[in-house]
């Protein structure tokens, strides 16, 4: 192969909700989350104990659960309701509880990210924040959580992209983030110009074992943090010579 010719690489860790029913269950079978039309009042509650949820939303749920030692987390499936005629998309994580409340994200990225700014300077590497200026002033998430998502994945980029020298800059590193009114969701991409990511390597970015790349503070974590949100992951990343680097984009329903 030669230098020049371009590898991406793309894997999506966790589906786009395209349910009208989400359910975000821990392995105890108690509910992390509810969005669209599943009560948020079953959040904290075992879904079999949940006197207003349809038969067939338990079934599905306990058929998930069954599996659930069975396969590495988090695991999803697809169900058509027939008592409510909508469609279930159910997503088993650890327990990480979601407390959304109203977030300012602007200045949740400001807070979160102030710290890594100080030190990308110190290493010559640039570090931009760019915000869609439709996004609401107020968007509902987990707003601990998120900010140690996106710190997490800013400062595992500053570990690949290159220090400044007098010969040379440093890289750089720009954080986006983009509103979809049409969903509602916020997509949040952290982006580098490090070294990409090998092929074979994507699929276990964000799996617990030694054998990953790019590690870097709790990628597991911050796996079970979005899919607790209902969300997804995207990365995409070119490990040839001249390759862009890589991009990780988290989507967020922000219902």
């Amino acid at each position: 192969m030669a230098v020049a010719t371009k590898v991406a690489s793309s894997v999506t860790e966790t589906p786009r909700p395209s349910a009208n029913w989400h359910l975000v269950l821990a392995r105890d079978g108690t509910v992390l989350a509810a969005t669209d039309a599943a009560s948020a009042s079953w959040v904290g509650m075992p879904l079999a104990e949940c006197p207003d949820a349809p038969e067939d939303v338990k079934q599905a749920a306990r058929t998930l659960l069954g599996m659930a030692y069975e396969s590495p987390p988090p695991l999803m499936m697809d169900v058509p309701l027939e008592s409510v005629q909508k469609v279930l998309h159910v997503t088993v994580v650890e327990a990480v509880p979601i407390r959304r409340k109203p977030t300012d994200l602007r200045a949740l990225l400001h807070s979160s990210l102030e710290a890594l700014g100080r030190q990308a300077k110190d290493r010559d590497v640039t570090l931009n924040v760019v915000v869609d200026d439709c996004l609401p002033p107020f968007v509902s998430l987990d707003a601990d959580k998120v900010g140690w998502v996106m710190s997490a994945l800013v400062g595992n980029a500053l570990r690949y992209v290159r220090s400044g020298s007098r010969f040379m800059p440093g890289g750089s590193i720009v954080v986006r983030a983009t509103y979809h009114a049409t969903v509602p969701e916020v997509a949040l991409e952290v982006q580098d110009d490090g070294p990409g990511i090998a092929d074979d390597k994507l699929p276990i970015l964000f799996t617990a074992g030694p054998d990953r790349a790019r590690v870097g503070l709790g990628l597991v974590m911050v796996r079970d943090i979005v899919a607790a949100h209902a969300g997804h992951l995207e990365v995409d990343s070119d490990a040839t010579a001249f390759g862009p680097g890589t991009s990780i984009r988290l989507t967020l329903p922000v219902w």
